[in-house]
């Protein structure tokens, strides 16, 4: 042997151990394969959390160096908490921030929440101060103070919650907190002066309605007694805030206390009206009586005396609620609710089974003006389909659909997509298949209104139709001539004609291979076609390689962390903050991530312009999920999938309440991105147990979703269908309940044509829109 084969040999069996010694050693780089880091970046990215914690414990185990090395113990960390394991979850989120690495402050942050969660306010507030002193720069740096403020009250750190507050500078959503801790401090006099600072300018808001809560404590305790006008200005505040009770006793006190004001009859309504929204009908009654009563001719006194209709119809008294309707036409034969009194008087009858009755009242109705004459006539159509009259029905809605049936009013009315579906629907029940799958063809699937909805629910029924032995010989024929034009040479001229029998002939097959082929002939025909280009949507993946190494403190290098782990919950946000990836790469993490609003407002517009029986399995796959963000992964799947909850109806109702925004308050008072009301907030409150809730908590994510979540659980386990699930989310329980009696069938149709709010029924539209595109693209 040679010297030089000799030192050859030796580099080689050199370099043969060292490569024995990088697969055990802990303190290689190159231990896990890209592929394998990209692997579990995949996962957690599908919300496969079991698979990923099983391949984290193990590289944990295995890989110890370069599980450190590369954060993982921070993802398994966010894992366990997803997966409600708190206690291995802190101590990991410890091991993180004791590094003073790339993602302390989101461990730290993580901490803070952990242990405010269980009460153990000192080391919440161990963990914040040490995050707001290192971090100026942490997205959540202003929550955390504000958070460090609450928790040193909570414990009687005064002083020190007054000073961290007065970090944030002077700011009017500040002051109620400031003046409580001031009331804490025994400091009456700065504590009033702050929560009146806080009502300047007469705002609607959060902040005035905490004020002014803070201010009837102070005052009762003070026995100090109001102006009148005072008394109005809290009342219409907290009314407005949904806080029924407090608005209650203002305007009680304005009555008891200023018999001549001359906001009297407003005071007297208004406290009817709180009770009413209470569902606190036998209370709401006395004071509409009485405004009623006292001020016939005014527009609080004739609104009074109308809705003491509604209080009896809703306390299960249809004689009196009749009763008064009648009266109340005999009283004011010119008034501004007397159709709406034969619709109310129909809706009583209907709920009390005296339906001979309700078909008179319905009568009555079509001799008015034209809005009440159609809904008095399409009154008349669902009293037939509850009592499966359906060739009357169908008699009914072919005089509806040569109506007038754009005529606005303040309740629900029929639209032609539901006269024409509910004439195919009588048709089918009525064994007349090849008419009824002729009148289902004719109303084209779309994405939007009342028309997308329907158009679903006819290919529903057609695709049922097609396993009915009565009706499959009329549907394979259909499918055979569809399929025929379909695949005709594809010209320019042909293109749309080609597009149109292709689309109904998916609308009748189930047939994997068939439904494929069709989809291939529409991406092609889509080509030839103006408008049919979905938008070209490209994006450069973000986040470190897993051959770099994490390095900096900043929004970036946050970003490329978080992102390499799959974290787009929270790492989307610090690319937005960086300000450098283009907006097609924000809008594509920030869909994943909790800026998800951002994303829909930016992108909603393209969806929009594209024509409406484009099919959502043919838009790119990038562009989709900008066009239906899918953000919260987590907490989706740790609060609603557990709950059985199908997390794509939660997000389905996110985008039609807030856009996906968590910030949001409605002009209904409702918060985050689910719009929690306070009382159905407070309600899940306790059934979840919560010990601590605050309104403003629903502005969290976390909190909203596992709000959302229950709230929806409980409508599922009593309602059934996303349909009357929706219905009640928008337009509460109770109506769900008396529109499910009135409609006398399980037939989820039946009961969509009976929802008598027009908010309403427009809104189980758009859910079940969102939730059919929700379904098509993420399966």
């Amino acid at each position: 042997m040679t010297k030089q084969t000799s030192i050859a040999l030796s580099l080689l069996l050199f370099f043969f151990g060292c490569g024995s010694a990088v697969k055990s050693s802990p303190d290689s780089s190159f231990d896990l394969t890209p592929a394998q880091h990209q692997r579990s970046r995949e996962q957690v990215e599908q919300a496969e959390f079991t698979k990923v914690e099983a391949t984290l414990r193990e590289w944990q185990r295995t890989q110890s160096a370069t599980f450190t090395r590369n954060n993982y113990d921070y993802l398994l960390a966010w894992l366990l908490e997803q997966r409600d394991q708190p206690q291995e979850a802190v101590k990991l989120f410890a091991q993180v921030a004791a590094r003073n690495g790339v993602l302390t402050s989101y461990a730290l942050w993580h901490q803070a929440e952990q242990a405010r969660a269980v009460g153990r306010f000192t080391e919440e507030q161990t963990a914040l101060a040490k995050l707001i002193a290192q971090f100026p720069d942490f997205l959540r740096r202003e929550r955390a103070t504000l958070r460090l403020s609450e928790s040193q009250r909570k414990t009687g750190l005064y002083t020190a919650a007054l000073a961290t507050l007065r970090n944030l500078g002077p700011r009017r959503d500040t002051l109620p907190q400031l003046g409580e801790i001031q009331l804490s401090l025994r400091d009456s006099v700065n504590a009033r002066a702050s929560f009146e600072s806080a009502l300047r300018g007469e705002r609607n808001d959060d902040v005035s309605l905490r004020a002014i809560l803070n201010l009837d404590r102070l005052d009762t305790a003070e026995n100090k007694l109001l102006t009148e006008a005072e008394h109005l200005r809290r009342a219409r505040i907290l009314h407005f805030n949904r806080a029924f009770d407090e608005a209650r006793a203002h305007w009680l006190a304005v009555v008891n206390q200023f018999p001549a004001s001359r906001a009297r009859a407003e005071a007297l309504f208004q406290a009817g009206r709180s009770a009413f929204q209470q569902d606190n009908f036998a209370e709401a009654l006395k004071w509409y009586e009485q405004v009623g009563r006292e001020f016939p001719n005014t527009e609080e006194g004739e609104q009074g005396f109308y809705y003491v209709g509604h209080c009896h119809q809703y306390l299960d008294q249809a004689d009196r609620a009749v009763a008064r309707y009648e009266a109340y036409l005999r009283q004011y034969p010119q008034g501004k609710f007397v159709g709406y009194g034969h619709l109310n008087a129909i809706d009583t009858l209907r709920h009390a089974g005296r339906l001979d009755e309700a078909v008179l009242w319905c009568q009555r109705a079509q001799a008015l003006e034209p809005y009440f004459a159609v809904m008095g006539l399409f009154q008349q159509t669902r009293i037939k389909l509850s009592r499966k009259d359906f060739a009357g029905a169908l008699n009914d809605l072919t005089t509806l659909r040569s109506k007038n049936l754009n005529v606005r009013g303040q309740v629900a009315m029929t639209n032609y997509s539901e006269v024409a579906f509910l004439r195919a629907y009588c048709l089918e029940q009525l064994g007349r298949y090849d008419e009824a799958v002729t009148e289902y063809l004719a109303m084209p699937e779309g994405r939007n209104g009342a028309s997308g909805y329907y158009g679903a629910r006819a290919t529903d029924h057609l695709r049922a139709l097609g396993k009915n032995l009565r009706a499959q010989k009329v549907i394979d024929a259909r499918r055979q001539i569809l399929l025929f034009l379909a695949r005709v040479p594809l010209t320019a001229n042909s293109a749309a004609s080609i597009k149109t029998a292709a689309n109904q002939a998916f609308r009748l097959s189930e047939d994997t291979a068939t439904q494929n082929e069709l989809l291939n002939i529409l991406r092609h025909a889509y080509a030839l076609l103006p408008g049919y280009q979905a938008p070209a949507f490209s994006f450069t993946p973000a986040g470190r390689t897993a051959e770099t190494t994490p390095t900096g403190s900043g929004h970036q290098a946050i970003a490329n962390e978080l992102l390499f782990l799959g974290l787009a919950e929270e790492g989307a946000a610090e690319l937005r903050a960086a300000q450098t990836a283009s907006n097609n790469t924000v809008a594509y993490y920030c869909a994943k991530g909790d800026c998800a609003d951002v994303t829909y407002r930016g992108y909603e517009p393209a969806l929009r312009a594209l024509p409406e029986d484009y099919r959502l399995e043919l838009l790119p796959k990038a562009f989709a999920e900008v066009a239906f963000p899918f953000p919260f992964r987590g907490e989706l799947q740790q609060h609603a999938q557990r709950r059985g909850v199908d997390p794509r109806f939660v997000l389905s109702i996110a985008r039609q309440e807030s856009g996906y925004n968590p910030r949001v308050k409605s002009n209904a008072a409702a918060r985050g991105m689910l719009q929690f009301i306070a009382s159905t907030s407070n309600d899940i409150a306790a059934q979840l147990a919560l010990q601590d809730f605050e309104q403003d908590d629903l502005y969290e994510p976390h909190t909203a979703i596992l709000f959302g979540a229950q709230y929806l659980k409980n409508l599922f386990d009593e309602f059934g269908s996303p349909q009357a699930a929706a219905a009640a989310y928008n337009g509460s329980e109770q109506s769900v309940r008396r529109w499910r009696k009135r409609a006398q069938s399980t037939e989820v149709d039946c009961f969509v044509s009976e929802v008598a709010k027009r908010e309403t029924k427009e809104y189980v539209y758009r859910v079940c829109n969102n939730f059919r595109a929700y379904q098509l693209i993420y399966r």
